[in-house]
């Protein structure tokens, strides 16, 4: 490793400390290409990108589209989920998103795996609950309809942030966004002085008070009609 403050999780656990050098993630490409290869990247015009799905998927992402605009009124997608708990938007104050998204004809669709089900099930409001039914590769196609999107700090916010022009309202607890928020990013993070910690593991607070205990539904809210993202 080139950097001895390298870190990097499996699961729920963090292995290795803080990474103290580079804060975006996006730089330290740029000096492993340079380094290993020679390469000469600028890391400002770096842009994510993922592997596209075959075109009988696009056709059939485009008319099962159609099928939902007739209870929508525009495409919002949310990711609910991440495999640490601690990373996870209370589910009170998510509902609250939901029934407000509701009552301006707005029925939101969430992504994730098929252990996100019943989960997103258990989220108050009409949904479309898509966890399960489409893979990777059809996250940036479903996001190309969107007019927006919500995420916590989990893998499918970089898979849309690979999205272009699409606003994107992220959620951070204990993880970084100075690291790694996607640029196109309107990030919403606790104010509690022990963020960021990065530890997903424990967290020494009561339950109810954590970092992402302390976000709620209104910061969110202020952030839509702020941005005009509810029309």
């Amino acid at each position: 490793m080139l950097n001895s403050a390298y870190t990097f999780s499996i699961n729920k656990k963090q292995i290795f400390g803080r990474k103290e050098l580079a804060k975006k993630a996006i730089e330290d490409f740029s000096m492993y290409a340079k380094t290993i290869f020679d390469i000469n990247y600028d890391e400002n015009l770096l842009i994510p990108k993922i592997g596209n799905c075959d075109i009988n998927r696009k056709i059939f992402i485009e008319k099962w589209i159609e099928k939902i605009k007739k209870d929508t009124k525009e495409i919002v997608l949310i990711v609910a989920r991440t495999a640490a708990d601690i990373k996870n938007w209370n589910k009170e104050e998510l509902s609250k998103l939901n029934l407000y998204l509701n009552e301006n004809g707005i029925k939101p669709v969430y992504i994730g795996s098929k252990n996100d089900r019943e989960y997103i099930e258990s989220i108050s409001g009409t949904k479309f609950n898509i966890a399960g039914d489409f893979g990777l590769r059809d996250i940036p196609e479903i996001a190309s309809y969107a007019s927006w999107a919500l995420s916590m700090c989990t893998g499918p916010l970089h898979i849309l942030g690979t999205v272009e022009n699409l606003p994107i309202i992220a959620i951070y607890g204990p993880s970084d966004p100075l690291r790694w928020a996607p640029k196109n990013a309107i990030v919403v993070q606790s104010s509690l002085p022990c963020v960021p910690c990065l530890n997903w593991a424990k967290c020494k607070r009561e339950k109810g008070n954590t970092c992402m205990d302390e976000i709620k539904f209104e910061r969110v809210k202020n952030i839509l009609l702020k941005y005009a993202l509810i029309k």
